[in-house]
């Protein structure tokens, strides 16, 4: 939305800034007894992200670098984000209505994890809200707990793409000097979240996050138009 830097660049500021968020929640709800991580469906989500991170990342790579064509391909991540978002919303508003899973099957479970961990890949983002909705209706799992197993999962999924970014192209040629900013913000914010979270209840915790994904919606409708008229 600000316009200040190139996609590639974006998704490096991006992946970095989430990971420093991810760490610090970890470590402050790591003290928290009421936020439980279920590690074993968590892990395989993990596991399964970590590959659809680099899968995503190798095909946004492939859009930006190799073919050259960053407005076509910041148009069709916004609209994707955009649609997924509008879904996930619709879906919580509707929630109470619809009927949730528990899925056992280890072979969907990190298939599930290789869908997200794409998806949030190739759009550059943490995939915060994508985890949510999903572990909600595949694993029915509350709120606040869908919030700190969402966290488990983007660690790992971050930290992959930028190994990968490490040992492919290097990060020799992304303009980061905001990283000296948007770490430390990532850090705060997380250690805030993760306190404030602790005080709400789970109705409060989907209001709030129904709320984000309209405004990250609106922005991304911004950026649609803005691009478009170029």
């Amino acid at each position: 939305m600000l316009g200040d830097f190139d996609l590639a660049t974006i998704g490096v500021l991006s992946s970095v800034t989430v990971l420093s968020m991810a760490i610090s929640s970890l470590l402050k709800s790591s003290k928290n007894t009421n936020l439980h991580i279920n590690k074993e469906i968590s892990s395989l989500i993990a596991i399964g992200s970590i590959l659809g991170g680099l899968a995503g990342k190798l095909s946004f790579n492939l859009l930006v670098l190799s073919m050259d064509i960053p407005s076509i391909t910041a148009i069709t991540q916004s609209t994707i984000l955009a649609s997924l978002l509008l879904l996930i919303y619709m879906y919580f508003k509707k929630k109470a209505q619809l009927k949730s899973f528990v899925l056992t099957n280890k072979l969907v479970i990190l298939s599930v994890g290789f869908s997200l961990g794409f998806l949030s890949a190739f759009l550059s983002i943490g995939g915060g809200p994508l985890n949510v909705a999903m572990l909600v209706l595949l694993f029915s799992m509350k709120g606040k707990d869908a919030g700190i197993n969402s966290i488990f999962i983007i660690f790992f999924s971050q930290l992959s793409a930028l190994v990968l970014i490490l040992f492919t192209t290097g990060f020799n040629d992304y303009h980061l000097s905001m990283l000296y900013f948007m770490i430390p913000g990532g850090i705060m914010g997380g250690i805030i979240g993760s306190h404030i979270v602790t005080k709400l209840t789970n109705s409060m915790v989907e209001k709030i996050f129904n709320v984000s994904i309209l405004f990250i919606i609106c922005i991304n409708l911004y950026n649609i138009v803005k691009i478009a008229l170029l």
